[in-house]
């Protein structure tokens, strides 16, 4: 894997993202769902990048790290991914969020349907401006 990231080309497998939070907007998550897929980046990152990572994502008061075993380059490793604690409902992300995430969908070249598929998880339209 080189420095910066790698695209997993197969996704996260049995997984599907949510968006989730009893809040004004949402946030992303995913979720065990047999049969599912969610795209993902593999990243190298060093403990200072971990610990930086966590102090940006809210760990330990939003999210909490867990070890997924993914197939990357025919080989099976162990990589970590950020869950959202507890079974909030489903909710709409705000607009920004979700522009954040659609751009770097985009980016990566990822299936942005994935997003428009999570938000209809739990609600009938678009996110929250």
């Amino acid at each position: 894997m080189n420095r910066k990231t790698d695209l997993l080309h197969s996704g996260l497998k049995n997984f599907k993202l949510a968006f989730r939070d009893s809040k004004a907007s949402a946030l992303a998550t995913i979720e065990k769902s047999k049969g599912g897929s969610v795209p993902a980046l593999l990243w190298e990152i060093s403990p200072q990048d971990e610990a930086a990572l966590d102090r940006w994502i809210g760990m330990p008061e939003h999210y909490r790290k867990e070890t997924v075993k993914v197939r990357w380059n025919g080989t099976a490793i162990d990589v970590l991914a950020y869950i959202l604690i507890g079974h909030k409902p489903h909710n709409k992300p705000s607009a920004f969020y979700y522009s954040t995430l659609l751009e770097g969908y985009r980016a990566a070249g990822s299936d942005t349907d994935v997003l428009k598929t999570a938000v209809q998880g739990g609600c009938s339209d678009e996110p929250d401006s």
